[in-house]
């Protein structure tokens, strides 16, 4: 053939394609053209329209069904959001959970690795709304809970003479006679803030305020009787025990007597552990002397030692002051709330066996003086008491627990 031939068929053949070229992309991009499921339904006279309409709602809720209770975001996106037909009935609904399962993505990468319980409660047990990632937090919560479970000494059945065995004060309410007791367990240390904050932020309950010394291992103060009686049933629900106190009316309290739960150690209960399980010693750290180096209390000198502490709780533990049985704190540092209602004369009528002290009163027992006390305020014998209610910078509690 010839070139010039040649030349002119190349010619049309390029003409040709010209002009076929936006033809094609206008028939392809109509061909590719999403449905649109609402102009179909349109189209339609009213019967059939409602049928077509019904089948559309019948796909989408089963293209929602198959995500609404996913907590990935992406899923939801990719097989609802992308591909619903209209009316897309459910989108609103979709883009909330997105919303919601991204939030609470970001709520658990702030507190995931915290081993604080109040962020762990109110930064992502109080906040979160699809909660995806609740029972990893509940199992950090109660791994907390579990290390800050009281630990307990037991101590054996037996007798004593309670009261002022030296006679020291010639008071009438310390009188001394014999009390019987069974076995029973006692808090190894006071009470501390670490263990009453815990119990404050699960129950939405407000902390008490802690005179700028701190908190953690220091022992609770500010907390009144009622306080103190409300922690020993939490923490035997959360220990899965017997509560102990039965609220009445009129804010009556009633003690079940062989509940295996927390609850506060009676009076005798008190002086017993004190006294190093009963036996003749002037001070809760198992001597007859007490040194501000070794006890909590209010003593500018004692026994010719000056003292430089400030004046305020310390750490429980943190002094030498326990007994032979491992007991810490029972003289000074702060005092403490015991079950018993007060009567100077109780002593005078009180049963032998397991006293649990007068039917009824207006105040309750504190015993153990504390951190802003003398020594005679600090002696395993010393009686004090205080209205229920009372909440004290200088007063906390124990906790006991029947055998």
């Amino acid at each position: 053939m010839p070139l010039y031939d040649v030349f002119n068929l190349l010619k049309k053949f390029f003409v040709l394609l010209v002009a076929f070229y936006p033809l094609h992309n206008r028939l392809s991009s109509q061909t590719t053209k999403p449905v649109d499921s609402l102009q179909i339904v349109a189209s339609f006279d009213g019967y059939n329209q409602k049928k077509l309409m019904d089948s559309l709602i019948k796909v989408d809720y089963d293209k929602w069904a198959k995500v609404r209770f996913s907590d990935n975001a992406l899923i939801i996106r990719y097989l609802y959001l992308q591909h619903c037909q209209p009316p897309c009935l459910f989108r609103d609904s979709a883009e909330w959970l997105i919303a919601s399962i991204e939030f609470d993505d970001a709520l658990f990468q702030y507190v995931k690795e915290s081993n604080d319980p109040e962020a762990l409660k109110k930064k992502y047990l109080d906040m979160c709304s699809v909660c995806k990632f609740k029972k990893i937090i509940e199992g950090n919560l109660q791994n907390i809970i579990n290390e800050r479970k009281p630990r307990m000494v037991t101590l054996k059945e037996g007798s004593y003479r309670m009261g002022d065995t030296f006679n020291r004060l010639h008071k009438k309410e310390e009188n001394p006679h014999r009390v019987v007791l069974k076995s029973f367990l006692i808090g190894k240390y006071e009470v501390t803030f670490r263990e009453y904050d815990l119990f404050c932020i699960l129950t939405n309950k407000a902390k008490p305020i802690n005179e700028a010394w701190g908190r953690d291992l220091l022992p609770v103060t500010n907390v009144s009787w009622l306080d103190a009686i409300q922690f020993c049933n939490w923490r035997s629900k959360i220990d899965k025990l017997d509560t102990v106190y039965v609220f009445g009316a009129f804010g009556n309290v009633e003690m079940e007597h062989n509940a295996n739960g927390y609850r506060l150690p009676t009076e005798a209960e008190w002086e017993y552990a004190a006294r190093d399980q009963g036996q003749n010693f002037l001070y809760g750290n198992g001597t007859n002397k007490i040194y501000t180096r070794l006890v909590n209390f209010l003593d500018s000198i004692s026994h010719g030692e000056l003292s430089e502490r400030p004046v305020g709780p310390v750490s429980v533990g943190s002094l030498t002051s326990w007994n032979s049985i491992g007991l810490y704190d029972f003289s000074g540092n702060v005092a403490e709330w015991c079950w018993d209602w007060y009567d100077e004369t109780y002593y005078w009528y009180s049963p032998q066996n397991n006293p649990m002290g007068p039917k009824e009163g207006l105040e309750r027992v504190v015993r153990g003086g504390g951190f802003d006390q003398g020594a005679d305020k600090c002696t395993v014998f010393n009686r004090n008491f205080q209205i229920p209610s009372a909440q004290i910078k200088n007063l906390g509690f124990r906790l006991a627990k029947n055998l």
